[in-house]
């Protein structure tokens, strides 16, 4: 029969029998029929990644009889790893930049540029060049900013309202005599963290990830520096935070341009991070800080399976090795947690010592450091190496 509505409703006797039936059908009772399957999907589709990465792990082969044969090793690793960021363009000959003189800051002069990465796309950024390189060239420095950053916060110009976690690094390393170049990678505002899901989206679509893509307009920035006659082309470095660790670490593993690497607040054990939630909770209540996993954050762009997200952090220190590289872990971070960062560190810094270069890989627990640069031992780590 025919509601008023148009709905077809029971007749007396169908309703009557249907609730002789005994089925719960309480809100408590279908959330918890609901949890019930929601664990088996957890636990099915963990089951299967745990598969997955168990496979990877056994497809690594590094050579540790020399370096070398390590090196030689690592090469068909790295190109898999750059196919799984989604590749690069065919890259242009030229080298080239807008530039915009604003100015002599003290460290230096201080440049706006918008380097040339392909077709119509620059990219901004920030150059402070220091005197002394205008008559010898010197070392250069990629200074990486991270999530609601900007290269502004790297040379010195804070930001009314907000704590710059950058402490000036880029100004200061200029003021040591590096040349510093700080681009703009997206996570700045006016989006902040939204436009990178937006702009990987668009990526996914050409089959590319925005990681990936970033990770060549980095490598277009080292062209334009080794362009630079203020430059000494062999020696340039990367100090990244947050977002910027990340490039760091993923650039450096994939461009053998960067002579040596510190890596601030984001190297981690990534499984961890990405999807133990509990693990993460009991962490925080042992802190009484709160982590969190991307799994429960709205950053889809680190779910994206052209932007490598469960490449171990030791396996990418790995590709970087056997150049020197550095791991800053902040105490008091609320985003990585520090017990995870030294035990990965530990994991990687093994290869260094298979090696028998131990002293070109190092890490630096701040005790009483929070998600922030610390500088002072990245200075002389990067002096070690570049100079």
């Amino acid at each position: 029969m025919e509601s008023s509505k148009g709905k077809t409703s029971l007749s007396s006797s169908e309703d009557s029998k249907r609730r002789t039936v005994k089925l719960d059908s309480t809100q408590e009772a279908i959330s918890a029929r609901g949890e019930q399957r929601n664990r088996q999907l957890d636990e099915y589709f963990r089951r299967r990644l745990r598969k997955k990465q168990d496979k990877f792990k056994e497809s690594l082969d590094f050579d540790t009889s020399s370096l070398e044969a390590y090196e030689q090793s690592a090469v068909k690793l790295r190109a898999r790893l750059l196919q799984e960021l989604g590749g690069w363009p065919p890259r242009p000959d030229q080298a080239k930049a807008k530039v915009e003189f604003l100015g002599d800051t003290g460290a230096g002069k201080l440049y706006r540029v918008n380097v040339w990465i392909v077709d119509e796309l620059e990219m901004p950024a920030l150059l402070l060049i220091p005197e002394e390189a205008e008559t010898t060239p010197t070392p250069a420095v990629i200074c990486q900013h991270g999530y609601g950053a900007s290269p502004e916060w790297a040379m010195g110009f804070d930001t009314p309202g907000t704590s710059n976690y950058m402490n000036s690094a880029g100004h200061r390393l200029a003021s040591a005599g590096y040349v510093v170049i700080a681009p703009q990678i997206v996570c700045s505002p006016p989006g902040g963290g939204g436009d990178r899901v937006r702009f990987d989206r668009l990526a996914k679509l050409g089959g590319h990830s925005l990681l990936g893509f970033e990770m060549f307009e980095l490598s277009r920035v080292v062209d334009y520096l080794q362009s630079r006659p203020e430059v000494k082309s062999d020696s340039i470095g990367m100090y990244g935070i947050s977002q910027g660790g990340m490039s760091t670490l993923f650039f450096s593993a994939l461009e053998k341009r960067i002579k040596a690497a510190v890596c601030s607040c984001y190297f981690n054990n990534r499984w961890n991070k990405m999807l133990e939630d509990d693990h993460l909770g009991r962490a925080s209540e042992t802190e009484n800080l709160t982590y969190e996993t991307y799994l429960s954050l709205p950053e889809d762009d680190k779910f994206d399976l052209l932007a490598a997200p469960l490449w171990y952090d030791h396996i990418l220190g790995a590709l970087v090795c056997p150049r020197p590289f550095m791991v800053e872990i902040g105490r008091y971070d609320y985003v990585i947690y520090w017990r995870d960062a030294i035990e990965e560190y530990g994991r990687m810094s093994k290869m260094y010592e298979l090696l028998g270069i131990s002293d070109k890989v190092n890490s630096v627990i701040a005790e009483w450091g929070g998600h922030e640069m610390f500088f002072d031992d990245a200075k002389p780590f990067l002096d070690r190496w570049l100079r």
